[in-house]
């Protein structure tokens, strides 16, 4: 405390404010400052205690009964000062004061400060959860209870996830992202087998393959992303075309796919046709060698 203005516990805090309780610390060694309280143990020492000081009890459940009817004599006892007793006075003035009591206090354990770092996520008992991106290199606190996390900024809380227990793991609220890492949070082998299907079979079919023969996932996700742009600046059907020759040739590449696209060779058709052989003796022709044929003469 600085002075006479003391420091509160932020959990003891946060459960007055939750009933609605004033928090009026007393310094240490001045007991004057709670008289009040003073007042009331030496009540109890002298009208329960010293009371059954000789008595002998032989349960918990037995000395808690004659402790309550002590405390009720307390209560009922007419005081001079006021020429009522405590119960009247709480009837009169505290009980229509009191309000309806709040949803149960979830007892929650503060971290912090925290520096934001670079990644915008804070570390909470090994898991890390997202904050506002525009709070890198911040100070923040950290409240966590057994179901949630609170991130606090300036006594505001600017986050609140789901806890949990997965070490090393992260949690991310995509409100928290800049626009760059939204493009590349939606960087997905199921986003581009997706766009894929839209275009044609021959096009999924390429994106499949780029994404099963890469040599890594990151890639892969890049040459999917540039077939898309590739896309973008042609007609579906000439890319589904461009697809399908690049399968058939089996150059299943994107530059492969744009080679074709800027010589238009998509729309010519592979030579598969044995009649442009010429004719001649020695071209026997594939009938020639099937086994179910009779054998041929010498």
């Amino acid at each position: 405390k600085a002075g006479r203005e003391p420091t509160l516990n932020p959990a003891y805090l946060e459960m007055a404010e939750h009933y609605g309780t004033l928090i009026l610390p007393a310094r240490p060694g001045r007991p004057r400052d709670k008289a009040v309280v003073e007042g009331g143990v030496l009540i109890f020492k002298r009208w329960v205690i010293a009371k059954l000081r000789n008595r002998t009890f032989h349960s918990l459940d037995e000395l808690n009964a004659a402790i309550l009817e002590c405390v009720d004599a307390i209560n009922d006892r007419t005081m001079r000062r006021y020429r009522e007793s405590r119960r009247e006075r709480f009837e009169l003035i505290d009980r229509p004061a009191m309000l309806p009591l709040p949803e149960p206090f979830e007892f929650g354990e503060w971290l912090g400060p925290l520096r934001v770092p670079p990644d915008y996520h804070v570390q909470v008992h090994g898991h890390h959860y997202s904050v506002p991106y525009r709070l890198t290199q911040q100070s923040v606190h950290a409240r966590y209870t057994p179901r949630t996390v609170e991130i606090i900024h300036n006594a505001t809380r600017v986050a609140s996830h789901l806890r949990s227990e997965r070490v090393g793991e992260k949690t991310t609220d995509r409100g928290h992202m800049p626009e760059h890492h939204l493009a590349w949070a939606d960087h997905t082998p199921e986003r581009y087998m997706a766009w894929a299907a839209t275009i044609g079979p021959n096009a999924l079919a390429v994106v499949r393959k780029i994404l099963e023969d890469a040599r890594h996932p990151a890639g892969a996700l890049n040459a999917c992303s540039t077939l898309q742009s590739i896309c973008q600046k042609h007609e579906k059907a000439r890319f589904e075309l461009a697809c399908r020759k690049a399968i058939e040739i089996r150059s299943v590449t994107v530059k492969s796919i744009r080679s074709i696209l800027q010589h238009k060779l998509e729309q010519r058709c592979e030579a598969t046709s044995t009649s442009a052989l010429p004719t001649h003796g020695n071209v026997r022709g594939a009938d020639y060698y099937n086994p179910n044929e009779a054998t041929h003469a010498e």
